[in-house]
């Protein structure tokens, strides 16, 4: 079992240093809308149901798990030495650091 987070329409996170994943909205019929998007490559967005996979690549691969009201809980699984971050952090971090 990998890293299980809740995300709500226009939130990310960032696997690695390469890989950022944004979840776009839920569709009507209750399907994640994910944005995988690659630095230096392209990205694509792919609407995922509950118990569905997008898999990134051999070692990386998001699992929706459930849809709720206006979020989406996901599984993440991805390598132990590869940070999962949840972006708004970056801003949380970065306001701390300048004091």
């Amino acid at each position: 079992m990998g890293l299980v987070i809740t995300r709500r329409a226009e939130e990310s996170v960032d696997i690695g240093t390469d890989i950022r994943v944004t979840l776009l909205g839920i569709t009507p019929d209750k399907h994640a809308r994910l944005s995988i998007f690659r630095d230096g490559g392209a990205g694509v967005v792919v609407p995922r149901g509950v118990g569905e996979i997008a898999k990134i690549d051999d070692e990386r691969e998001i699992k929706v798990c459930g849809v709720r009201d206006r979020q989406v809980t996901l599984n993440i699984e991805a390598p132990r030495n590869e940070a999962i971050v949840r972006t708004e952090l970056y801003a949380r971090d970065a306001a701390a650091a300048a004091g």
